[in-house]
């Protein structure tokens, strides 16, 4: 739907995707390694991800796909 509508914000929003996911992989490396961080803590942190993503970058797209009217 965001290349088809031509959302501008496309590359960011992949990106921000990516950058969850790196960040996920890190911490469970250093949960598994036991170095550092809870499951707790990921998953507190991935609460306030998805919060703040559905707020700003999903609220975005939603707007301009009903500015688009992409069904």
């Amino acid at each position: 739907i965001m290349r088809s509508s031509a959302f501008d914000q496309l590359e960011a929003h992949r990106t921000a995707h990516e950058k969850l996911l790196q960040e996920l992989q890190s911490q469970a490396t250093q949960i598994l390694a036991r170095n550092a961080g809870t499951p707790a803590e990921v998953f507190k942190n991935l609460k306030h991800w998805i919060l703040e993503h559905i707020v700003t970058m999903d609220r975005s797209l939603a707007a301009h796909i009903a500015r688009k009217h992409v069904h």
